[in-house]
């Protein structure tokens, strides 16, 4: 997929504005922008699915813009960036993690995220930690950008999130 502009969105449950699961396939030039997304079971989604193949082989995904986008009450992640989340992935990325010490998530070496904006987002009394940004070590992403990215909590009455509390807790991926 190339090319594309998504906008003027309004979304409800589902998994948000979500790019993938690809293995290896191209992903380039999209844009979702003006969105609003509620109760969703994630917001933003970009991710990717397994592949055994060396760095470079697998998935590309780039040039990424999500804008002017707000997420209210996001039941798992408002924002996740890596690799698919999903049951029948317990050796790779379970559904289960990180809420279960016996799971796990990791990328794939094979994928490459670059030039990925997110510029303008709100996200509104999450759920669970606002964000995960998963990447591989011997590949890493490139180029991620996070321009006026807010999380706030209308729950709390003062705006503020409390990161001492679930489910931020003390640990960010």
């Amino acid at each position: 997929s190339s090319h594309m502009l998504f906008e003027r969105l309004r979304v409800e449950s589902g998994l948000g504005l979500a790019i993938g699961s690809i293995t290896t396939d191209t992903v380039q030039n999209i844009t979702f922008r003006d969105a609003l997304i509620l109760n969703s079971m994630k917001g933003i989604y970009v991710k990717t699915n397994w592949h055994d193949g060396a760095a470079g082989e697998g998935a590309s995904i780039s040039d990424i813009l999500y804008e002017n986008i707000t997420i209210v009450e996001a039941l798992q992640f408002s924002i996740w960036i890596g690799p698919a989340a999903q049951l029948g992935n317990e050796d790779t990325c379970s559904l289960r993690w990180p809420q279960f010490r016996d799971s796990q998530c990791i990328m794939a070496p094979a994928h490459s995220l670059r030039n990925i904006t997110l510029r303008s987002v709100l996200v509104v009394d999450p759920y669970f930690s606002p964000g995960v940004l998963l990447g591989n070590q011997s590949n890493p992403m490139t180029q991620l950008r996070f321009q006026n990215v807010n999380v706030v909590s209308w729950r709390s009455g003062n705006g503020q999130v409390d990161p001492s509390l679930r489910p931020w807790g003390v640990t960010f991926y």
